[in-house]
C-alpha cells in the first residue's frame, strides 16, 4: 500500500543512505510536492498526492535544479 506507514520510512531509509540527513531531505521533497516549504504533515501529503504524481513532481523538481 502506498500510504505513510509505508512511505516515511522509505524516505527515512532512503536520507540515511544518502548519507543526508532526514530533515534536509524532507524539507526538498516537501518542497517539490507542495510547492510550497511550509504544509500539512509531509508523508500524508505524498500519499494523498498519490504516487504517481508524487514521483511526477519529484522528477520535474529534480529536472529544475
Amino acid at each position: 500500500p502506498f500510504d505513510v506507514a509505508t512511505i516515511e520510512p522509505v524516505v527515512r531509509g532512503f536520507a540515511e543512505s544518502q548519507g543526508i540527513k532526514p530533515p534536509t531531505l524532507m524539507q526538498a521533497v516537501r518542497l517539490a510536492i507542495s510547492g510550497s516549504s511550509a504544509s500539512p504533515g509531509l508523508f500524508e501529503m505524498i500519499a494523498l498526492v498519490g504516487r504517481d504524481r508524487s514521483v511526477e513532481r519529484l522528477r520535474a523538481a529534480a529536472r529544475a535544479i
